[in-house]
């Protein structure tokens, strides 16, 4: 596996614990027990956060993608020219 690809599924897990974490101390605070607003805000935060790098990691593997399909293309019209210069000698 690649460090892309690892650090893209720690910080996914990290985002599943947090949303898990968030809509526990949500329905605390429903409930009448005691977590701030501030906590459940930073777990919101701390979500956020991580979906971020999930994002971004994801968006640089997809780029990594379209830069090899344009050199794809580039060798692929090198070689049309190619075969269609042999074709008209």
């Amino acid at each position: 596996m690649r460090h892309v690809e690892i650090i893209k599924i720690i910080f996914a897990i990290i985002s599943l614990i947090l949303a898990i974490i968030s809509i526990i101390l949500i329905l605390a605070k429903l409930f009448g027990n005691s977590p701030t607003e501030n906590t459940i805000l930073l777990s919101v935060t701390g979500i956020l956060v991580s979906l971020q790098v999930v994002i971004v990691s994801i968006l640089f593997q997809i780029k990594e993608d379209i830069g090899n399909l344009k050199e794809f293309k580039r060798q692929t019209i090198s070689k049309i020219k190619e075969i269609g210069d042999k074709l008209e000698r």
